[in-house]
């Protein structure tokens, strides 16, 4: 991993800074010089055309004087020294150097002091093109033989790259210039750029940091619609998740905890007197009749300890076995609920009136059930001699009701509110003689959130209670 001088590790953005600087700085220096090479060899190739075409007209001319001589009969060394050296001169003054050579030697004094290969003094051939160099610059070398007219005469023509080189030297001058000013330019465009483009993900970083420090409330503001501020959305979408999981999950164990404390009470009571009878019946001389009252006491507490341990076996059920949903015939399920209530009903003189307004309702039967049973025995215990309880089974649209009525006792609006309270109980002593746990409501709550339903108290103080549950019919658990 690269790391800067002072230790740090560099950043992303940083990063990427220095890669996109130096690929990009090497791809501009090498498009600058694969542009320099490519006017390099265009501008020596059009010299050494030039180079070929000049050579070509000059043995022309020399040609036609060489002609003209021989034809008045004075061609001789010195008349094509003479008029040589006149072309020699004229060509000089255009920068251009040329010489005269015989048996593949000098005709004169050679000004070119150049060492050329046999193939290129060869006159039998067409013409030939190379480059050398005079000293330390290069030129074009174009030489050709006269035929038959003089043929051990060719003449050498040697176009210099002077000015190439100076007109190169002078490119490559400014190109550094236009590259340093470019590199420049590129470094800052790229700093800011880079700087301002990885904000949002150091924003994204240090609320990382937050949510990694417990504070799940941290929110991104990131506007537009690129990739950051989808993923700002997403975070922060994510943060409320966990925010809502958190809470959630917070209610849940100080809700466990205060199952676990209740339970613990609810347990501590009959046990202790399960203990204390027991010992009493062990040390104490007592007589039949008192010992079958006390076994019956003991026997009453360990039913409410039984009660206690298959009521919260079904919440647990609930949560983790509970079966699919069916279509269930409303007369399966009131028909055990008469039997369950007929000497209850017959003890306080209470009368149960079932009101069927729908032939089936598509729920879970045993879990029906057991909310219904639950759901009247509370009704029961709200009774007084005498009360009359309605329960109403029927269909609302697209969704299944429950209701079940009382003019007992009632509660009042502050009491509603508590009694999805595991152990609750709105008149404690009461209760406890009738044998209640204080959890039947919470497993009816259990039970209608089972099926996706809600279950809605209305209770008014000694005029009695309504309680509703409603589930849509395609419910899935």
């Amino acid at each position: 991993m690269k790391r800067l001088r002072n230790g740090h590790k560099l950043k992303v953005w940083q990063k990427l800074f220095l890669i996109v600087f130096m690929v990009t700085a090497f791809m501009f220096n090498l498009a600058m010089l694969i542009d320099i090479r490519i006017d390099n060899r265009n501008l020596t190739k059009n010299r050494k055309q030039l180079a070929a075409s000049t050579e070509t007209l000059l043995r022309a001319s020399l040609s036609k004087d060489f002609a003209n001589a021989r034809e008045n009969g004075v061609l001789s060394y010195d008349t094509i020294q003479e008029i040589f050296e006149i072309y020699q001169n004229y060509y000089e003054n255009q920068g251009i150097l040329i010489e005269l050579w015989h048996d593949a030697r000098p005709f004169s004094k050679s000004l070119f002091r150049v060492d050329f290969p046999k193939v290129f003094l060869d006159v039998s051939t067409s013409q030939k093109i190379m480059i050398e160099k005079i000293g330390e610059t290069p030129y074009s070398f174009a030489t050709g033989g006269f035929g038959t007219l003089m043929e051990d005469y060719q003449v050498i023509l040697a176009y210099s790259h002077k000015d190439i080189y100076a007109l190169q030297k002078k490119r490559v001058s400014i190109t550094i210039t236009l590259d340093g000013i470019f590199l420049v330019f590129l470094l800052v465009f790229l700093f800011l750029l880079l700087k301002k483009m990885m904000k949002p993900l150091e924003v994204l970083t240090e609320a990382a940091d937050e949510i990694a420090k417990g504070n799940y409330d941290k929110k991104i503001d990131i506007v537009g619609e690129d990739e950051f501020a989808v993923l700002a959305a997403t975070f922060n979408q994510m943060t409320d998740s966990i925010n809502n999981t958190m809470t959630q999950l917070k209610n849940e164990n100080e809700a466990r905890k205060t199952l676990v404390d209740n339970m613990a009470h609810e347990l501590r009571t009959p046990l202790t007197t399960i203990r204390g009878y027991s010992e009493y019946i062990k040390l104490a001389k007592i007589d039949e009749e008192e010992k079958q009252e006390v076994l019956e006491y003991i026997i009453d507490q360990v039913k409410r300890l039984e009660l206690l341990s298959h009521t919260l076996l079904h919440i647990t059920s609930i949560r983790t076995e509970a079966s699919e949903g069916t279509e269930v015939s409303t007369e399966r399920i009131v028909n055990p609920l008469q039997h369950m209530f007929q000497e209850a009903c017959k003890e306080k003189e209470i009368y149960i009136e079932y009101v069927i307004k729908t032939q089936s309702v598509f729920c879970n039967y045993e879990l029906i059930l057991i909310l219904l049973k639950n759901l009247i025995e509370n009704a029961v215990r709200a009774s007084s001699v005498g009360g009359h309880i309605v329960v109403i089974i029927k269909k609302d649209g697209d969704r299944n009701q429950i209701v079940v009525k009382d003019d007992g006792i009632g509660m009042k609006q502050e009491e509603i509110d508590k009694i999805v309270q595991p152990f609750y109980r709105v008149d404690k002593a009461r209760s406890r003689e009738q044998g209640g746990v204080g959890l039947g409501v919470t497993l009816c709550q259990q039970i209608a959130e089972y099926h996706g339903g809600t279950l809605h108290y209305e209770s008014e103080l000694g005029v009695g209670t309504k309680v509703t549950m409603s589930w849509k019919n395609d419910f899935t658990s």
